[in-house]
């Protein structure tokens, strides 16, 4: 019998002169790690405002959540899910990216009107019983950008 999946998804702010390269060291890394320590997952940035998904083994989850918790780059950082599932919402992606406005990341989840990162993460915190819509609605934003066959992406 096969583990849950442990998925785990908070919201954090990034650090004033957060940039370009930061995002891409980040993505750099997780892309090289993740798949040794069977973790997939999302890590959307939307006007200063981050919000990841992780998913793998309970104890891996909870280690790698504790290193970036305590990541420099951001502060604020709040968990927003935190439950056991039994397949994975991201399980072709190592760590996909999603980028764009706070507005565009809600209508990609699926929550309408324009918004400010601030109002994202105020909307994302409020409605935790809806949290796992959005995650397929960000799953569906990244199917639709990089194609149904996206099977080896990361």
């Amino acid at each position: 019998m096969t583990s849950p999946i442990r998925q785990l998804v908070y919201v954090s702010n990034a650090k004033f002169g957060f940039e370009e390269r930061d995002m891409k060291s980040i993505l750099v890394a997780s892309r090289r790690n993740n798949p040794a320590l069977d973790v997939s997952g999302l890590l959307v940035y939307a006007d200063g405002v981050f919000i990841q998904v992780l998913e793998g083994a309970e104890k891996t989850i909870e280690q790698l959540y504790e290193k970036i918790a305590e990541d420099v780059r951001h502060d604020n950082v709040a968990v927003i899910l935190d439950q056991n599932c039994d397949e994975r919402t991201f399980p072709r992606w190592a760590m996909a990216h999603l980028s764009g406005s706070a507005e565009t990341v809600g209508e990609w989840a699926g929550i309408s009107g324009a918004m400010n990162g601030d109002e994202l993460l105020a909307v994302l915190a409020q409605n935790k019983d809806r949290i796992s819509n959005y995650l397929l609605g960000f799953a569906q934003a990244l199917d639709r950008a990089h194609g149904q066959d996206a099977s080896t992406q990361n």
